[in-house]
């Protein structure tokens, strides 16, 4: 596994734990694609972060800033040492919260881009997007990216999200999403 493109590019990250399912290179390619040039600058929350993946991209892609929430102590030891390999210093913070706590709890800046990729077999998703798209750090032009196992209903989803754009890859389908409310 390595970072794809960006300031980072060509840097290879380290192995993940057996509980991590990464994002693969080529579905990140995808999602990078989608969002094109809206990444630069932008802030980002990587909510199941994992290996640290996704938001490394990010990062390496001209994001100003990505919080990492990640509260398994393997992954969130292997996110720190990919960090370290890519030589990135600043523009992150990492929490260690369930994602629920963080939702709740979270005191940062309004964020562009939420990344959610939790387990296969989580079941909560239409609670997660429902307290997602409520929560302090979203407001009406923050995209949400889902990321699930392809054979999930859609049916989970939440109507207080509309989705812009689904993209298929793999066992893996990547949502669109922006929240419905008005702020």
């Amino acid at each position: 596994m390595r970072v794809i493109a960006g300031k980072y590019r060509g840097r290879r990250l380290a192995p993940t734990a057996a509980s991590v399912r990464p994002t693969s290179e080529r579905l990140r390619e995808s999602l990078f694609a989608v969002i094109g040039q809206d990444v630069n600058g932008s802030k980002w929350i990587d909510l199941f972060a994992g290996s640290g993946a996704v938001g490394i991209e990010a990062l390496s892609r001209g994001a100003a800033f990505c919080l990492f929430n990640e509260r398994d102590p393997a992954a969130l030891f292997t996110l720190k040492k990919n960090l370290k390999l890519c030589g990135i210093e600043s523009g992150f913070e990492i929490s260690s919260e369930d994602a629920f706590v963080f939702i709740r709890k979270a005191m940062v800046p309004r964020a562009d881009f939420v990344f959610l990729d939790p387990p296969y077999d989580f079941q909560r998703y239409e609670k997660l997007l429902r307290k997602v798209s409520s929560a302090a750090f979203v407001n009406r032009s923050t995209v949400i990216i889902l990321e699930m196992f392809k054979k999930k209903s859609l049916e989970l989803i939440s109507p207080e999200v509309e989705l812009l754009r689904q993209l298929r890859q793999g066992d893996s389908l990547l949502l669109f999403l922006r929240p419905q409310r008005q702020s």
